[in-house]
């Protein structure tokens, strides 16, 4: 099948012994065949029409162009399929969510939250204009981080209905261009700040909170972790699944080995922290109560965790598997925290220069008594 170049875009032709059409070729013959026109629907398919001369191809491609970009035209669209309204759609995808999600939960809220919002609409009535209102409105209250959520869940309901179902409409957030996402963020808390902060936290949230200090351990890890994976000679925490997909050993220092002894067991609860699904809600009313600068939420503890283990001198390899981050990912997640000891490691450094005695802690580096004489130098490790 040979194609001619008919100098517009879009227009083709096709040969055939019973086309309607005649085609003069370069050598001074004609060929028989017809005259087609390609075109992509608001739906991103590719589709072929045969229209016969020339002329009129030429027409009925600008005008199934124009259908298509101004109207979302796709042939393929059934004009007597039964319109499917978002609260059916979301129905479906969260009863789908919680069969085959972790973070189903999360997903229920924000359905609830894009109900709310496309009440009553069919999901063909759902246009990308709607969607980019949507997207305005909830970013004047909630992270760019939040609202890209959003709209990755909105764009896979849609992409599952297309998928599962045979939805032919248009995705309103195919060609949504996400936010740009700050969430970098290392914010850690000081000794002092976190005095202030558990002075202010109330039982049972303080014994939780103490424990994704001092493990780094992530909220939904504690909330699922039970007393029979708590092994207290070893000093591990062993959970089954974590965010990875994988099994996480915690290690427990004696502070939490402490904390978890004060933690009153109940008859027939098996988790250790039953009552503390709430902490992420709570948490900003202890942190203004504390007065604590800065935008503080419940991750920072876990930021605060991963920026003492670099003070304390751990290789950035050790601090990810201590805190559990991916082998694949988590490298460049850690390396945010590698310049909280630029300031410790300038101070070591004038402290060397002025011949002072160098004295590792818990809580960095800090100086002994002025060097007395190169012997004392040739001493210092």
């Amino acid at each position: 099948m040979k194609q001619a170049r008919s100098g517009h875009r879009g227009v083709f032709w096709r040969g055939n012994p019973r086309g309607s059409q005649d085609l003069r070729l370069p050598g001074g013959g004609r060929a028989r065949g017809d005259w087609w026109i390609r075109w992509s629907c608001g739906l991103g398919h590719l589709h072929r029409e045969l229209v016969g001369a020339k002329s009129v191809a030429e027409q009925e491609c600008g005008r199934r162009r124009t259908q298509a970009r101004r109207d979302g035209f796709c042939p393929r669209r059934s004009g007597t399929s039964k319109p499917v309204l978002f609260e059916d759609a979301s129905k479906e995808y969260r009863a789908w969510s919680e069969a085959h999600k972790k973070s189903w939960r999360t997903d229920g809220h924000w359905l609830d939250r894009l109900g709310k919002v496309f009440a009553g609409q069919t999901l063909e009535e759902i246009t990308p204009e709607a969607v980019e209102r949507f997207e305005l409105d909830l970013v004047q209250t909630r992270s760019k981080a939040t609202v890209n959520r959003h709209l990755a869940l909105l764009r896979h309901l849609f992409n599952r209905r297309a998928e599962v179902f045979g939805y032919v409409g248009r995705n309103p957030v195919r060609r949504r261009t996400l936010f740009t996402e700050e969430n970098a963020r290392t914010r850690w808390l000081t000794p002092e700040e976190e005095a202030t902060l558990f002075a202010v936290i109330p039982t049972p949230y303080a014994a939780f909170c103490k424990a994704a200090l001092y493990t780094g351990a992530r909220r939904g890890e504690l909330l699922v972790a039970r007393w029979d994976q708590l092994d207290v000679r070893r000093g591990l925490l062993t959970l089954p699944t974590s965010k990875s997909g994988k099994p996480r050993y915690i290690e427990l220092s004696s502070v939490v080995l402490d904390t978890l002894a004060r933690v009153p067991r109940h008859l027939g609860e098996p988790r250790i922290f039953p009552d503390c699904r709430k902490v992420t809600h709570r948490f900003p009313e202890w942190v203004r109560a504390a007065g604590l600068p800065g935008k503080v939420t419940f991750h920072t503890l876990r930021h605060t965790y991963a920026s003492r283990l670099v003070l304390a001198g751990v290789d950035l390899v050790t601090i990810r598997e201590l805190g559990g981050w991916s082998e694949r990912g988590g490298l460049a997640l850690v390396q945010r925290y590698a310049h909280v000891g630029e300031g410790h490691k300038r101070a070591a450094v004038e402290a060397l220069a002025r011949g002072e005695r160098l004295v590792r802690s818990d809580t960095g580096i800090s100086t002994d008594a002025p060097l007395r004489g190169r012997a004392d130098l040739a001493t210092v490790g």
